[in-house]
Parts: structure tokens; C-alpha cells; sequence
């Protein structure tokens, strides 16, 4: 077998549940005030060149999350949104006892270098 020494050459890091190729999507979320991230979902995507997409994310007052709103995008990028929606329903946040009410937050999914 001499394809596995090539690999491991071109990828000094290895990963250990995600595909060499793959890259992990980063979530950056704006207004969160006083909430925390409890549990996160992970979302591997390959992309041959940096992808930003922006979504934003209803958080019920118990932490979990109520609805992901997704940015228009055209088709090569539905793979992404479907992704990036997939992954934020996953999330969990802590309890918010400062308001009864649901809470926006804005997200930027970073896929990439």
C-alpha cells in the first residue's frame, strides 16, 4: 500500500474524527450578553476556499434553540446552509433568567482558511 505515506506527508496535523480533507466549521455568535455555550453540534464541510456565511439564531429561554433563520445563497452554497442550519439547531445554551423571552443572535459560520 503506498498511498498512505502521501497523505500524512501533506497533513503534519492529524485529525482524528474528521477526514483529512475536511475542515471544521467555526461558529462566531455576537450578542449573546450573559449566555453561554453549554454544547456545541460539529459540522465538518470540505472547502477547496474559505466560506463566511451569516445566520441568525432564535435561543428560547431555557438555552435551547427555537429557530435558525438562513442567509439567501445560490445553489453551490446550500450544502453549506443546510450544514450550518443542521449544526446550530444542535446547540445548547445556558438559561436565561432575565427575560422570558426568546432571544436573536447573530451568527458568522467560518468554514476554512
Amino acid at each position: 500500500s503506498g498511498s498512505s505515506y502521501s497523505q500524512n506527508k501533506k497533513n503534519p496535523v492529524s485529525y482524528h474524527n474528521v477526514q483529512w480533507s475536511g475542515h471544521l466549521a467555526q461558529f462566531n455568535f455576537n450578542d449573546l450578553g450573559e449566555r453561554e455555550i453549554v454544547s456545541t453540534k460539529k459540522m465538518t464541510f470540505y472547502a477547496p476556499e474559505k466560506v463566511e456565511m451569516d445566520f441568525k439564531v432564535k435561543i428560547r429561554p431555557d438555552g435551547t434553540v427555537s429557530y435558525v433563520s438562513t442567509p439567501r445563497c445560490d445553489r453551490e452554497m446550500l450544502e453549506f446552509r443546510k450544514g450550518g442550519t443542521s449544526a446550530l439547531y444542535g446547540y445548547r445554551f445556558s438559561e436565561s433568567d432575565e427575560t422570558q423571552e426568546d432571544q436573536w443572535v447573530q451568527v458568522k459560520m467560518v468554514v476554512g482558511e
